[in-house]
C-alpha cells in the first residue's frame, strides 16, 4: 500500500482544485493574452511587485473570468496589499465557480474537491471539512479519497506557510 505526505496531498488538491467548466465564451486571443498576464503576474510576485501582480490578476479575470485559480491568485496577492475586502470578493468568485462546476458534475469528485480551497482561504475551514466528510460518506470504497481525508488535508493547507498567510480570518 502505497501512502502519500499530506503535503503531497495538499498540493494535489491545489492543483486538481482548479475548477475546469466554463459558460462563457472566450476568444482563444483573450485566453493567451489571460495566461500571459497571470505569468507575468508570478514574475512580479517573485520581484516582490505585489501592487503590478495584482493589477495583471485583475485584467486577466477580465479577459478571461471563469478560470477559478486566476482568481485564487488574485485574492491572494490582494491579501499581500492588506486589500483583505478585494480577497474575499475573489477567493468568493472562485467558490463560486467550483460550486458551479461541482453542480454540472456531481459525479466527479476532483470538482467537488476544488471547492476545498476556496473555502480554507475564506476562513471556512468547518466547512472545508463537512464536504470532505460527506464526499466520503458518499465515496466509501474511493480509496484514493479514503488516503485524502485520513491525510487531514485542511489541516495541512491552514498549517502550509505558504497558504496560511493568504487565509481570511
Amino acid at each position: 500500500m502505497r501512502t502519500f505526505s499530506p503535503l503531497v496531498l495538499v498540493a494535489l488538491i491545489l492543483a486538481l482544485g482548479a475548477c475546469k467548466p466554463k459558460d462563457v465564451e472566450v476568444s482563444s486571443v483573450a485566453r493567451s493574452q489571460a495566461a500571459a498576464l497571470v505569468a507575468e503576474a508570478q514574475t512580479q510576485n517573485l520581484l516582490r511587485d505585489y501592487a503590478g501582480a495584482e493589477k495583471a490578476l485583475a485584467r486577466a479575470v477580465e479577459l478571461d473570468p471563469e478560470v477559478s485559480m486566476y482568481w485564487s491568485n488574485l485574492g491572494v496577492n490582494r491579501v499581500m496589499l492588506g486589500d483583505k475586502s478585494g480577497a474575499k470578493k475573489a477567493y468568493k468568485r472562485e467558490l463560486e465557480l467550483c460550486e458551479k462546476a461541482a453542480k454540472k458534475d456531481p459525479k466527479n469528485i476532483d470538482l467537488q474537491l476544488g471547492q476545498l480551497r476556496p473555502l480554507v482561504l475564506l476562513g471556512r475551514a468547518d466547512d472545508a471539512r463537512k464536504l470532505l466528510e460527506k464526499l466520503g460518506r458518499e465515496n466509501p470504497d474511493n480509496f484514493g479519497l479514503k488516503q485524502l481525508i485520513e491525510s487531514k488535508p485542511i489541516d495541512g493547507m491552514i498549517a502550509n506557510s505558504k497558504i496560511k498567510d493568504a487565509i481570511l480570518k
